[in-house]
């Protein structure tokens, strides 16, 4: 259907999600370029490059624009708040939209859970303060999150000793850590 360069340099190593109100119009994911975790959203346009010769959409100079562009494709780049990667090595956590609040949740490759709002049908925009990004376990890289309830469920990967290798259960409205596991992975 299409193909975009993205950002040179940067990889995208974990799923992808689409919009769900307007049939699919709209993906998010999580690109990677060393120590820096961006978040893209794209509107794309059928026919647009090919997998040999990808094209570089047009990118939006703010969110309100992003929003607002009806025309053709355009993509809007949020880099994820703070140090989001550490030791330059991929990332595990894909995106997780919660589509009734227009809400995405995604774990870095520093222990940190980001939350932003407005993805697919508001303003988009990550949300720093009143508790995000919620750091579980500095340092070290987290899972894909599932959020229900009005909590989100994520991994961390493992540490030495009693560190990481966790599941938390934290709270969508302010990320206060509600729950931690044991460890339940190896060194």
């Amino acid at each position: 259907m299409w193909a975009y360069n993205t950002g040179t340099g940067y990889v995208v190593e974990t799923s992808p999600v689409l919009s769900y109100d307007d049939n699919g119009k709209q993906v998010a994911f999580i690109q990677r370029n060393g120590n820096t975790l961006r978040l893209v959203l794209l509107k794309w346009a059928a026919g647009e490059g090919s997998a040999g010769v990808p094209v570089a959409p047009p990118v939006a100079a703010n969110a309100a624009a992003y929003r607002a562009s009806n025309a053709g494709s355009v993509m809007y780049v949020m880099t994820l708040n703070g140090t989001s990667n550490t030791g330059g090595g991929p990332t595990y956590s894909s995106p997780f939209v919660d589509y009734v609040d227009d809400v995405l949740w995604v774990g870095d490759g520093n222990g940190r859970l980001h939350k932003f709002t407005g993805v697919f049908k508001g303003t988009p925009a990550e949300v720093v303060g009143g508790g995000f990004p919620a750091t579980l376990e500095a340092g070290l890289k987290l899972s894909p999150p599932v959020s229900n309830n009005g909590q989100v469920y994520i991994g961390s990967s493992a540490g030495a000793g009693t560190v990481g290798g966790k599941l938390y259960r934290v709270s969508a409205s302010d990320g206060a850590v509600l729950a931690t596991s044991a460890k339940l992975a190896r060194d």
